[in-house]
């Protein structure tokens, strides 16, 4: 590289642009820094650095009022209809990938109709905030301009929306059965109690069998004598009435139920 005057300057001049490369690298991480400290994602926040040319302000202001229009009709369409949102869901993620996709920027009504009006009308709510428009000349929900602050926006509030709902069917699911194995528990202990209200202990050893129960370690053992010709099930009924006795046998189908669930659920 030389100037006008002839003079070669190409390793000075390649060192400065080296330094603002560099400076403006560090201030666009700065930038991202903040943005994602104020809870956008990383994609969120390119997007809207770049629509904003690099002024962090703006951007911020771009992702609020993006954020406040598709937070509320993201959760009412997880909440109200799980399909639906599933659904577009998938539209929104499709368009984030590619803009252009014709199958996904013109939603036909007679195949997304319902999913718009799904709980009173979320669904067409969220697609709004994402810059879709009805249009009625050809019966569809179409997205006329590509706005990628707030397809990622739309996108980011029913993904997490509907992240949030899975959780939450998780532990719902878990705290019905934990009472329903408890309502068990104490139906099998009362029963038990009532078996063995008037039921004395056999006397002698001839044909007695003696049962000695370690309940753990701190905890006392426990002795029983039975019939020989007592079934199983009696005994089990003696644990039952038990308070420090291990936990029962519906407890081993409970905890794998438990597993299945941990596995459905995103903050496992």
């Amino acid at each position: 590289l030389t100037f006008a005057s002839g003079t070669a300057k190409g390793p000075l001049l390649l060192s400065f642009f080296r330094t603002l490369f560099s400076k403006a690298l560090a201030m666009e991480s700065s930038s991202l820094s903040m943005l994602e400290a104020m809870g956008f994602g990383r994609q969120l926040a390119e997007a809207a650095l770049q629509s904003a040319k690099g002024d962090v302000a703006r951007a911020a202001e771009a992702l609020s009022d993006a954020s406040a229009k598709a937070e509320d009709a993201a959760r009412r369409l997880a909440t109200g209809d799980a399909e639906a949102a599933d659904d577009l869901l998938l539209v929104l993620t499709q368009i984030s990938l590619n803009h252009a996709d014709s199958r996904y920027r013109i939603l036909p009504l007679a195949r997304y109709g319902s999913a718009l009006a799904a709980a009173r009308g979320a669904g067409e709510a969220l697609l709004k905030s994402a810059g879709f428009e009805r249009h009625a000349p050809t019966e569809s929900f179409s997205l006329t301009r590509f706005d990628g602050i707030k397809i990622l926006t739309a996108r980011a509030a029913l993904a997490e929306a509907v992240a949030s709902r899975a959780g939450s069917d998780a532990a719902t699911r878990r705290r019905e059965r934990a009472a329903a194995l408890e309502e068990g528990r104490a139906a099998r202990a009362a029963a038990a109690a009532s078996f063995f209200a008037n039921a004395a202990e056999p006397d002698g050893t001839a044909g007695v069998a003696t049962l000695t129960f370690d309940l753990g370690a701190g905890k006392q053992r426990v002795v029983r004598r039975f019939d020989g010709d007592d079934c199983f099930e009696k005994v089990l009924r003696f644990l039952a009435t038990r308070d420090d006795a291990p936990p029962d046998y519906d407890d081993d189908d409970d905890r794998e139920d438990d597993r299945e669930d941990d596995d459905d659920d995103p903050e496992k």
